[in-house]
């Protein structure tokens, strides 16, 4: 019974263990992108060009030319 309980204890602890070390990556991860936002976002913009404006869309759907029954 004792083996068991043990058992149950060390398996607790790893799961523990392994959901610390997964949240530790994701803040990690969110304070890395966080803290050099502006530096990220000046890469993409190097690496892939500033995108120019739309334009305004036209509405191109002409409703009075649809059949009705």
């Amino acid at each position: 019974m004792r083996y068991l309980k043990a058992l149950k204890l060390k398996m607790l602890m790893t799961i523990l263990i392994w959901l610390m070390a997964i949240i530790s990556i994701f803040l990690w991860g969110f304070n890395f992108s966080f803290l050099f936002h502006r530096q990220i976002y000046e890469w993409f913009d190097n690496k892939f060009g500033k995108d120019d404006p739309m334009p305004p869309m036209q509405n191109k759907l002409d409703i009075s030319n649809t059949k009705k029954d």
